[in-house]
């Protein structure tokens, strides 16, 4: 694991982080009348180039 800090949007450099990721691990915050992603683990999802593990809080 490597840790790593950057001003921006969160999105769009977790993205450009994927380029040489092997694994690319995003939170979500989950209710039960929340069930579904927000905006960074969406935009995630779509366009990253490594596999993404989407992790529910509890």
């Amino acid at each position: 694991m490597i840790e790593h800090v950057e001003a921006g949007p969160a999105s769009e450099i977790l993205v450009t982080q994927t380029t040489s990721a092997q694994l690319l691990v995003v939170g979500r915050r989950s209710t039960p009348v929340n069930r579904y992603v927000g905006h960074v683990a969406h935009a995630t999802l779509h366009v990253a180039d490594a596999p993404i593990a989407l992790v529910p809080t509890r």
